[in-house]
């Protein structure tokens, strides 16, 4: 079983750093169960530091790996897993195109109330044209984009009033 991926045990040449359970996929470059995974994301992502009580030579198998942290962690990287795999927490979209995470979604906070109120206004005239071709007399436009009708209506988050009538 070494170095095959699924197989079992922890002296696998590319396998599970310390679980020694079936490896149902490759992780930060090494074939890992979900918490030899989770394990290694969270001390990356929180940069933690552990401290062996022993001669930092532990065992770290499926039994015993939560003892020893410090080891657990060594055996992570003496395995393969690539620090600079594992990303920073919701910032993967910021980062590549730095405009945030809502970047080319057409978010409501791009666009005036006064172009939305607009936009609202051209779609019902079209409706009562009938040129809308889907019959629902433009509701559906209405609440989808957040438009607001008056003061009291939120932008950003359409009432259950708005739901229902957009549902039909």
């Amino acid at each position: 079983d070494i170095g095959r991926e699924g197989g079992w045990g922890p002296n696998r040449a590319q396998g599970e750093p310390s679980s020694a359970l079936p490896s149902p996929g490759k992780h930060y470059g090494v074939y890992s169960c979900e918490g030899c995974k989770g394990f290694f994301k969270r001390t990356i992502r929180k940069d933690l530091t552990y401290t062996c009580r022993d001669n930092k030579d532990c065992i770290v198998d499926k039994r015993q790996r939560n003892r020893c942290q410090y080891c657990r962690y060594q055996k992570c990287l003496a395995t393969g897993m690539k620090r600079e795999a594992v990303q920073e927490e919701r910032q993967r979209g910021k980062e590549k195109d730095g405009e945030g995470e809502l970047a080319g979604t057409g978010a409501n906070e791009d666009m005036p109330v006064e172009k939305i109120l607009e936009a609202e206004l051209a779609v019902e005239q079209k409706s009562d044209q009938g040129i809308d071709g889907a019959g629902t007399g433009g509701s559906s436009v209405s609440w989808g984009r957040g438009a607001a009708t008056g003061p009291e209506r939120s932008l950003h988050h359409p009432t259950d009033t708005d739901e229902v009538r957009g549902a039909g």
